[in-house]
């Protein structure tokens, strides 16, 4: 499997736009939405509270679990989430491209508090 990454450029115009991929738990702390997010380098991906910030664990069930669709950027078909080199990705088996989940969302620091 190979990594597929956007340009830069690309990349950080969509992850700066203001739509949040929301998980269906709420915060431990206010009770509030947790937002999906880019938490360090390398792909790892956390919930954070919609209203402070502090941040979750995102299990591999619900990455799974998450209602989102990914199309290869190469052959367009369908992608399926799996976890590779610990980071949850969207990968296709046609091609043979994986995109992570991180390259999708915005930064931690690009949220709203």
């Amino acid at each position: 499997m190979e990594r597929y990454q956007y340009d830069k450029e690309m990349c950080d115009g969509w992850k700066s736009y203001p739509i949040r991929l929301t998980t269906d738990r709420v915060s431990k702390c206010h009770g509030q939405p947790t937002v999906l997010v880019q938490s360090m380098k390398h792909g790892f991906v956390t919930a954070n509270c919609l209203e402070c910030g502090n941040k979750d664990y995102l299990s591999e069930a619900e990455f799974r679990s998450l209602r989102l669709i990914v199309s290869c950027p190469k052959c367009k078909q369908l992608m399926v989430p799996k976890l590779i080199d610990d980071n949850y990705s969207y990968c296709c088996e046609h091609c043979g491209l994986y995109i992570w989940l991180a390259d999708l969302l915005p930064h931690w620091t690009d949220l709203a508090q």
